[in-house]
C-alpha cells in the first residue's frame, strides 16, 4: 500500500535528519525528499519543531502497535513474550536512534537523572515497563520469580539488562550475546549451575 502524504513527510524528515543531523534540516528539503510541495507541509504541520514532535510520537505509537500485535497473535509463555517485548524494542531503538537527536535538537539538553524524562527513551521505558511488569507478575503468581522485589524493580532491571544486549554483540572471545542468554540471567543469576561441594564456599578474590 503506498505511503500516505503525510507519512511521506514523516519518513523523509526521519531521513533527512539521519543524513544531515535535525540542526541542519530544512523544510525545503523534506519538500523534496518527500516528493511534495513545501505549502503542503504547512497543511499537516507548523513548523518543524511541530514535525519533528510528531516524527517522535508516532513512531512510538508505531512500535506499541507493533508489540501489542505480537503479543495478541502470540500463545507463547510469559518468558517467551518477554524476549518477544525485549527483541522489538531493541530494533526499534536501533532502527531509529535518530529520534533521540531530534527530541535533544527539541529541547535543548539531555535527559538529567531524576528527573522525567518526556522524550523517546521516557516514552519507550514507559511503554516497555507497562508491558513488562503484568507478565513478570504472571512468573511471581507462579513461583518463578521472586516476591521479595517489587516487580517495576525487576522491570527497570530486566530492561536493562535487554538494552544491554543491543550494545554488546559479541563477548571479548568472540561468542554472540544474545538476549535469551541475558534473559537466562535474568531468571536464574549469575550463580553457578553447580551444586558447591561441600566446605568449598570460599570466595576467590
Amino acid at each position: 500500500m503506498p505511503k500516505s502524504t503525510r507519512e511521506r513527510i514523516l519518513s523523509a524528515t526521519e531521513k533527512l535528519c539521519a543524513k544531515e543531523g535535525p540542526d541542519k534540516v530544512t523544510l525545503d528539503g523534506i519538500a523534496a525528499e518527500a516528493k511534495v510541495g513545501k505549502g503542503t507541509i504547512y497543511t499537516y504541520f507548523g513548523n518543524k519543531e511541530e514535525l519533528f514532535e510528531h516524527v517522535i510520537s508516532e513512531r512510538i505509537v508505531q512500535l506499541r502497535e507493533r508489540v501489542m500485535q505480537s503479543l495478541l497473535v502470540s500463545d507463547r509463555d510469559y518468558k517467551e513474550k518477554l524476549v518477544m517485548i525485549a527483541s522489538d524494542i531493541d530494533d526499534f531503538v536501533f532502527g531509529h536512534q535518530i529520534l533521540f537527536l531530534m527530541s535533544f535538537f527539541l529541547s535543548g539538553k539531555l535527559p538529567v537523572p531524576g528527573e522525567e524524562d518526556t522524550g523517546p527513551m521516557g516514552m519507550i521505558t514507559s511503554l516497555f515497563d507497562g508491558l513488562v511488569k503484568p507478565l513478570i507478575c504472571v512468573g511471581v503468581e507462579r513461583g518463578e520469580v521472586r516476591n521479595d522485589i517489587p516487580p517495576i524493580v525487576l522491570s527497570w532491571f530486566f530492561h536493562g539488562m535487554m538494552f544491554l544486549s543491543g550494545r554488546i554483540r559479541t563477548d571479548p572471545e568472540g561468542r554472540k550475546v544474545t538476549k535469551e542468554l541475558l534473559f537466562d540471567l535474568f531468571m536464574n543469576g549469575a550463580a553457578s549451575l553447580k551444586e558447591p561441594e561441600s566446605g568449598n564456599t570460599a570466595i576467590m578474590v
